[in-house]
């Protein structure tokens, strides 16, 4: 088994699911969602560079977060970016309690552009 990297950047940007909230028959924080987190705990001047970093390198699941957090720390910055997706029918694997499936990125960044994942940025 290979060793993942720490909790961070570096794991964000290999990241294969995007999942918020309890995933799973038990309910589990996804390995992305924690990785967020610890991205996103950083100061704004840290959180952004890295989160666009991620969105440049990063999977397609790890795009999704980035995308997340830069509409959190520079809105416009995100208009940008979502442009440059809105069209992607890129294949993003997503959870959302027990239910896994497999959405666009066009489809993913339009739910992030409602405003369907602020909920849970609401601690940061």
């Amino acid at each position: 088994m290979r060793e993942l990297p720490p909790l961070g950047a570096e794991r964000l940007t290999t990241i294969e699911l995007f999942a918020f909230g309890g995933i799973g028959f038990a309910g589990k924080t996804s390995e992305g969602e924690k990785a967020f987190r610890v991205v996103m705990e950083k100061p704004r001047d840290e959180a952004l560079p890295a989160m666009e970093a991620i969105f440049a390198n990063g999977s397609v699941a790890a795009k999704s977060y980035a995308l997340v957090g830069i509409r959190k720390l520079a809105p416009q910055r995100f208009e940008t970016l979502y442009q440059s997706v809105a069209h992607s029918q890129e294949k993003v694997p997503t959870m959302s309690g027990c239910i896994a499936r497999t959405m666009t990125l066009q489809e993913v960044a339009n739910e992030i552009r409602s405003g369907a994942y602020d909920r849970n940025l609401s601690s940061h």
